[in-house]
């Protein structure tokens, strides 16, 4: 059951990561430059959990969220939940549900 579960929420994160980024690269230039730069602090976090699990783990239980390990900036995530808003206000729920999901991960 656990396992299944924790399936589901990799696809959505995936999923979340993936239709943030189709939203996000649809804005102006300099906004899109910005949010792909940060984007790709995602990245980082992903090695970082792959080679220095515990410090991970340990940031986490002092109480840091995976935004503030990675370095992404408030301004930055704002912007991506203004990009998961329009896909539900484009009625896009499934898709909105994934970002959002991506996004409250995160903080």
């Amino acid at each position: 059951q656990i396992t299944n579960e924790l399936k589901k929420t990799q696809e959505r994160l995936k999923s979340g990561s993936k239709v943030l980024l189709e939203v996000i690269c649809k804005g102006s230039q300099e906004s899109k430059e910005f949010l792909i730069n940060e984007f790709a602090k995602f990245s980082d976090l992903a090695v970082l959990f792959s080679t220095q699990k515990e410090l991970v783990y340990e940031q986490l239980s002092k109480g840091q969220t995976l935004q503030a390990i990675a370095g992404i900036s408030k301004n930055a995530l704002e912007e991506m939940y203004q990009a998961a808003k329009h896909l539900y206000d484009e009625k896009r729920f499934k898709e909105a549900v994934d970002a959002f999901g991506f996004l409250a991960i995160l903080n």
